[in-house]
């Protein structure tokens, strides 16, 4: 039964396409998907990249913003996980 319930969110994780305020497409994500920020770091260029995530870890959603406030969606999908941070060199 688990796996009918992921398979659904999964099908149905379209967050939105392209560029838009950073805040609307916050809010969009808050509300379809429950997806909130969890990680956030500046790009060798000065954007600002994020990845928002649902709460039971079944969709996430990377974003990128520039200093504008204007922001694209990059990747999305389902299905991930957290990993424990491995030493330069210890790739598995």
């Amino acid at each position: 039964m688990a796996g009918l319930l992921w398979s659904a969110a999964a099908a149905a994780h379209t967050p939105p396409a392209g560029c838009a305020d950073r805040t609307r497409i916050l809010q969009q994500l808050a509300d379809k998907y429950q997806e909130a920020v969890i990680w956030r770091g500046v790009t060798n260029r000065g954007g600002m990249l994020e990845l928002a995530e649902s709460p039971d870890g079944v969709t996430w959603t990377w974003l990128l913003s520039n200093a504008t406030g204007m922001t694209c969606v990059v990747r999305f999908g389902t299905g991930g996980r957290s990993v424990p941070r491995e030493e330069p060199g210890q790739g598995t």
